[in-house]
Formats: C-alpha cells, sequence, structure tokens
C-alpha cells in the first residue's frame, strides 16, 4: 500500500483508457490478452464502465459494463453486464467509504443503474471473494447459485435419426442462428418465467465468433432441412462444454443434447458440461446421468441501488456459461 494514499478521481471509461485498462487487467488477472481484446469487448459500446486515475493519470480501478438486451414478463429492458472488476495490487486497501473499489463502484452503479437511467439492473459472476466484499461494502445483493453441470457421454443416448432430426457441426455464417432467433426466442417452456438475456444472431456473432482469443463451434440440428435447435460448444481437453442453446421446447433440448453426446463420443471427449442457472438445468433432459456443483453465486444490486426491477428478478434468471465474459 502507498504510503500516503493518493487523491484519484472516477469517471466514465472511454477509448483513451483502453491501453491502461488493458495492462491492468494483465496484472489483475496475470493473464495476457492481445490488443484486441479492448476494441472486442468494449470499443463499439456507448457505455463502457469507470475508471479512477491518480493524479498522475495513472488507472487504478475499473469496472466494465457490457450492454445487454433482456426480457422480463413480455417486456424488454436494457441491462449492465458486470465485468472486469478490478483495482490495481497497491490499492487494494482503501477506507470502506473512500477506496477505489468502493468509489469506482458507486459511481457507475449510481449513475446507470436505475429508474429513468440507461439501464434498468446490473448482474455478474464475481469471484466468491468479491462478492463478499461487494455484499459488505452494500454494492451487491448474492443472488441465486450458479451451477456447473456435467454428463459422462458415454450415458449419453444415442440420436435417434427420424426423431431427432440430423446434427452437425455447421459454418455459424449459414444462417441457421437468423433463422431461430425469430421464433420466440427459441426458448424452451422453462424459460417463460424467468428473466431471459436475448439471444439474437449478433449477439452470439459478437460473443463467439469475433472472440479474439478462444474458439466455438457451432452444433446444428435440422429437421427437413430447416433449422431446429442450435447449440454453441467449446472443446476442452477432456470435455465438450455447452455455452448456450437455442431450442424451443424440451424435446428441442434432449435433441441437441443427444447430439452433443455424440459428437464429444467423436473427439474423444469424456463429458459433456456447463454452467447454468436453476431453470436451465431444470430444462435438461433427465437421463440420470446429469451432476452438479455449485460454480458461485450470481450477483445483483443491492438495494441501496434504487431500481424497480431487481428485487422481481432474484431468484428467476436464466443464464448459461455463454452468458459470462470469462469462458
Amino acid at each position: 500500500m502507498p504510503e500516503h494514499f493518493p487523491t484519484f478521481t472516477t469517471l466514465m471509461a472511454c477509448d483513451a483508457h483502453a491501453k491502461a485498462v488493458t495492462a491492468l487487467f494483465s496484472e489483475t488477472f496475470e493473464a495476457q490478452v492481445p490488443d484486441s481484446w479492448w476494441n472486442w469487448k468494449y470499443g463499439g459500446r456507448d457505455i463502457k464502465g469507470a475508471v479512477s486515475m491518480t493524479q498522475d493519470d495513472e488507472v487504478i480501478a475499473f469496472y466494465g459494463s457490457l450492454s445487454r438486451q433482456a426480457m422480463w414478463q413480455g417486456r424488454f429492458y436494457d441491462v449492465s453486464q458486470q465485468a472486469d472488476v478490478m483495482v490495481a495490487q497497491p490499492y487494494r486497501y482503501g477506507t470502506r467509504q473512500s477506496g477505489p473499489f468502493v468509489k469506482t463502484s458507486c459511481y457507475f452503479l449510481h449513475r446507470c443503474v436505475g429508474e429513468n437511467k440507461p439501464f434498468a439492473t446490473a448482474f455478474g459472476f464475481p469471484t466468491p471473494r468479491a462478492l463478499t466484499l461487494g455484499r459488505r461494502l452494500e454494492l451487491y445483493r448474492q443472488s441465486q447459485p450458479f451451477y456447473e453441470w456435467s454428463m459422462d457421454a458415454d450415458k449419453i443416448p444415442k440420436p435417434q435419426r427420424f426423431f431427432s432430426g440430423r446434427g452437425e457441426m455447421e459454418d455459424p455464417a449459414r444462417g441457421a442462428v437468423e433463422e431461430l432467433a425469430k421464433h420466440a426466442h427459441a426458448l424452451p417452456r422453462e424459460s417463460e418465467d424467468c428473466f431471459v438475456l436475448v439471444r439474437h444472431a449478433s449477439y452470439w456473432h459478437w460473443r463467439f465468433w469475433a472472440h479474439p482469443q478462444h474458439a466455438y463451434r457451432l452444433l446444428v440440428v435440422r429437421r427437413f432441412g430447416r433449422s431446429y435447435a442450435a447449440m454453441v460448444v467449446r472443446e476442452h481437453a477432456h470435455a465438450l462444454e455447452v455455452m448456450d442453446f437455442l431450442a424451443p421446447s424440451s424435446k428441442a433440448v434432449a435433441r441437441l443434447m443427444r447430439w452433443a453426446g455424440l459428437w464429444a463420443r467423436k473427439l474423444n471427449k469424456d463429458k459433456v458440461m456447463g454452467l447454468a442457472t436453476q431453470a436451465v438445468l431444470e430444462s435438461l433432459p433427465d437421463w440420470g446421468a446429469t451432476c452438479s456443483t455449485i460454480f458461485g453465486h450470481i450477483a445483483l444490486p443491492h438495494a441501496s441501488i434504487e431500481d424497480q426491477l431487481t428485487s422481481k428478478i432474484d431468484g428467476h434468471l436464466w443464464l448459461t456459461g455463454g452468458d459470462t465474459d470469462f469462458r
């Protein structure tokens, strides 16, 4: 910690902060990111988050924001996904009222989240330590668990060709996502009473196909020549991870999972796995092969952040691993 805690200023982030925030990310998470990282993640956004800077223009904290469109009870809302909340190591020990973490977070949340503000609510996937700190500082409330689920690939039933259609890994440019996304967001009945992030084609393109570091594949099930359901997957050493899916019913989800199991076996993967909230888990087929553990908890704004939506959606979230910014 500096001998004398420096005076710092907090303001909305802009592209001029790109280089400094990228360096702070590498230092905080001990992970190098490509030069294109900022432009991919924040470059085209009107609201990028907030930064805190010393009088020497050193960026010491960042609270990132990714704008998303959500649906709740038939209405659309603009919401903020918290991302890359970080403080430079020497400055993590400020007081409860004046430290960079609380100042930067409060600056963004109180200016941007709530009634008649850019975002109706916010959500994030913090580490347990960050969530505990955010709760103690009255920034976050702990919402529902986020589970890691898995199925042994060998225990997933094979596709029934006539009933399950044909499942192939496809080029995302073929238009299957655009075709599916036109139909009531193409999610099963279990999502109807949930706060759901809209899965339109442009979001999938940005999140997966334009990603500067990770490679994803698109599994499309077609029936009678038409796109029926689609799933984004990512390969790991021993697993095929389900990132997200578009499927109009639980039967369609089961058909996707049959094909995911087949492709996992073809790719010599031991299991199919993913991250999800409880509502998503309930849409997965019950083949007696699913196990789940708590990966973490979703964070929503604290009650002191006055908005009309958070208390209503708490406990009703439909989120998958593809809704995170770190998988």
